[in-house]
């Protein structure tokens, strides 16, 4: 196993662990999601920027340092704020959309250009609706 396939897994890990300690653990499902929607990413970024996987494992540790009435309100604001959203990725078959499809799915189909912009994308408001729909299909 590589070694930052052996990092990646004690991230994971460590990010299931606070999320489950912290009350948390129907996030589970929804922050994996996220992870592998955005997987392949870090291969493009500036090495001072934190991975994916980095990016969702500081946020799980802040949030479950808050009181339990307010993680699930930080989570849902910070998730959909992430610096992730501001990357977009386009190629022959369209515009990426990282609430659809992995970033990885979507570069199968042909040569990639990857960038960041000012803005996010999709909006801090859709990326909450789909967070939302996320925790209620988990839940059933």
């Amino acid at each position: 196993m590589k070694e930052e396939t052996l990092g990646e897994t004690l991230i994971e890990s460590r990010l299931y662990a606070a999320l489950t300690k912290g009350g948390l653990p129907g996030w589970i499902p929804v922050v994996a999601t996220l992870a592998l929607r955005f997987q392949g990413l870090e291969e493009v970024m500036e090495p001072d920027d934190a991975p994916p996987l980095h990016q969702l494992a500081r946020l799980a540790r802040e949030a479950v340092s808050f009181t339990p009435a307010w993680r699930e309100r930080l989570l849902f604001h910070r998730l959909a704020r992430l610096p992730l959203f501001h990357w977009r990725a386009a190629n022959s078959s369209g515009k990426w959309d990282p609430l659809h499809e992995s970033l990885l799915e979507f570069m199968a189909r042909g040569e990639t250009a990857l960038w960041q912009e000012e803005t996010p994308s999709p909006p801090p408001g859709t990326v909450e609706h789909w967070l939302r729909h996320q925790l209620r299909k988990d839940i059933k």
